[in-house]
């Protein structure tokens, strides 16, 4: 996936959520951060969707303690539908790995679903998707068909975490949306983070194969790649110019890792320089690799 903005606010989806996936250590950071629960919310209210706020919010995220779960809890009752919102963001990641008070945040949270404000009803169902309860997901499908795009994708990262067969049928409709940011999330979402494999899982990836936008076919490529799959007579060769569209093609290349697709690659090492070179030479090396048969022995289980 690219960085580039997209439709709705995913920015409170996102806040922290790399960091969150790390474990809680006394030398991070956030531990060293002196101010008090009330003082960083003020600071996140003040700033909600600059970086230096939700960098803030992963300090409270960290501490994950009863203050910031009841600080939660709090701000999710409020008046005012901005500190609800927020409090959803709050709730969504405690206690990083730890998960902490992940049953009663999810209660909290799927109450707050019947919020009056949309963008506290698209705060709650991002912060489902990061709190990754099963208890969720019957929720989060009556989000799929919402008329509107924002809740729509929204339904997306909050179903992202359940890869099980309703979710594949729900994510395989959101596929064909005709939201392009919608498509591309669930395309991903389908091809890379799930692992299972079915006969809806592949014909929603094969039907992306001829989307008008680029990221989204790249996706459902390498998502068919990471599956073996070669009936589809995959189009790699309009996707080699990884300037402009990303590199997917040469990682289900390396997927593949069918010797047929060495001259392109060798030729395509050759020629990056500047820019290009420091983001996709790597990549276009590895799938080199894989294709002369010099990656470890490949085992059944998705890579």
């Amino acid at each position: 996936m690219t960085d580039k903005p997209r439709c709705g606010d995913a920015v409170p989806y996102w806040a922290s959520a790399v960091r969150a996936t790390n474990s809680r250590r006394a030398e991070d950071p956030c531990a060293s951060d002196t101010r008090t629960t009330a003082e960083i919310i003020a600071a996140y209210l003040d700033g909600q969707r600059s970086d230096d706020a939700t960098n803030s919010l992963a300090t409270l995220h960290y501490r994950g303690g009863p203050e910031e779960f009841r600080a939660g809890l709090e701000l999710l009752t409020s008046d005012d539908a901005r500190e609800r919102a927020a409090g959803a963001d709050l709730l969504a990641q405690l206690g990083w790995q730890d998960r902490t008070f992940l049953e009663e945040s999810v209660d909290a949270l799927l109450t707050a679903l019947s919020d009056p404000d949309d963008s506290v009803v698209q705060s709650v169902i991002y912060a489902l998707g990061h709190r990754a309860s099963p208890r969720t997901v019957d929720a989060l499908l009556g989000f799929v068909d919402h008329p509107s795009a924002d809740f729509r994708y929204a339904a997306v990262h909050g179903l992202m975490p359940h890869d099980m067969p309703i979710v594949v049928e729900a994510l395989a409709r959101l596929s064909r949306d005709v939201e392009r940011d919608v498509r591309d999330w669930a395309t991903f979402a389908l091809g890379s983070q799930f692992d299972s494999d079915s006969p809806i899982l592949r014909d929603a990836l094969r039907q992306r194969l001829n989307d008008n936008d680029p990221e989204v076919r790249g996706e459902a490529l390498l998502g068919l790649a990471r599956r073996r799959d070669t009936t589809s007579q995959m189009p790699f060769r309009e996707s080699w110019r990884v300037s402009s569209h990303g590199d997917w093609a040469v990682e289900a290349a390396g997927h593949l890792a069918d010797p047929r697709f060495l001259p392109a690659l060798r030729e395509l090492n050759e020629r990056l320089a500047g820019k290009d070179a420091v983001y996709f030479r790597g990549t276009v090396q590895d799938a080199i690799a894989a294709c002369e048969g010099r990656r470890a022995k490949d085992n059944e289980t998705l890579q």
